[in-house]
């Protein structure tokens, strides 16, 4: 049985597979006659959520939806209230659904999570496998090949688990990362570059003025740093960090993708990218929720095939 806990269960083909699915899934969405409204006649995705979300669990529920399926949202309370261990959560419910969607903090990682269903990581333990998709399709339909492509990373990674995720799935592509995480406590760990490295990868630390003339895409992480941060790291963060401008989109490549991750406010009020920005014909915000739609399609049809 196929599942994606992380982006540990997928190889490079694995990503390259679903990606060439989802053009199919993309192209046939809006056909007026049946396009894609039967796939998925009778399944039923279970979504379990540990932490907010807004984005991703109605990418996920649109998805299903219109694909003929359903969804039924879990109520978490045992797990979180310590009466239940997770793999008796999931136990318990595997005979109800046919896929599980997982959404977690940091602290619990699902990575080895055994369930009777495939499962979907989004958002859970170290990163947000299903979104890493999402930004990989949207890059391709900006002409850009994602094998060997350079990755250009500027603000905190160390609690960012989009940023993470890229990193472990782009690397089993062979794309090189250029890191400037403003203050190197806050950067990638050393672990996770040892990790990048064996998966075929290339991480280097850099100061963004060095390496953003010559990058594929600019993946600014999101504001907050995230659960656990120290507070005088944190102060030395906001101090040097620089915020994102017209200005400094010049400074790229011409045909250099943007995406500035969300939520974009930082601890002290500034965003991490100025209003306007996202005009810019190569800002990828504007494009990947709607894009994710198919992807979602796709991973649930790579999922469930037998």
């Amino acid at each position: 049985m196929r599942t994606m806990r992380s982006s540990k269960d997928l190889t490079g083909n694995d990503i390259l597979d679903i990606l060439k699915r989802t053009q199919r899934y993309e192209n046939s969405m809006y056909d007026s006659q049946e396009g894609v409204k039967n796939t998925l006649n009778g399944k039923i995705l279970g979504i379990l959520t540990f932490r907010e979300s807004l984005r991703s669990t109605a990418s996920l529920k649109s998805s299903i939806i219109r694909c003929g399926g359903n969804y039924i949202t879990l109520d978490s309370s045992y797990v979180t209230s310590g009466e239940e261990e997770m793999d008796d959560t999931v136990r318990a419910i595997s005979d109800l659904i046919d896929i599980l969607a997982i959404r977690t903090p940091m602290t619990i990682p699902i990575d080895k999570l055994e369930a009777n269903v495939p499962i979907i990581n989004f958002m859970a333990g170290d990163e947000h496998t299903l979104a890493t998709l999402w930004f990989f399709y949207s890059i391709i339909k900006k002409g850009i090949k994602l094998e060997g492509m350079k990755m250009g990373v500027y603000g905190q990674v160390r609690y960012s688990q989009p940023t993470i995720g890229l990193y472990r799935a782009g690397a089993k592509l062979g794309m090189t990362f250029y890191e400037d995480s403003v203050v190197d406590e806050i950067g990638c760990s050393e672990e996770l570059q040892k990790e990048i490295k064996e998966l075929g990868g290339h991480w280097e630390r850099k100061a963004a003025s060095e390496f953003i003339d010559n990058v594929d895409l600019m993946w600014i992480t999101e504001g907050r740093p995230g659960e656990g941060a120290d507070k005088n790291v944190l102060d030395s963060y906001l101090k040097k960090y620089r915020v994102v401008t017209k200005d400094t989109m010049k400074k790229a490549k011409p045909k250099c993708c943007w995406y500035f991750d969300e939520p974009r406010t930082l601890p002290d009020g500034r965003l991490t990218a100025v209003k306007g920005v996202d005009e810019h014909p190569t800002v990828l915000n504007k494009v990947v929720m709607k894009d994710s739609l198919a992807v979602n399609m796709a991973v649930f049809e790579w999922l469930l095939e037998k």
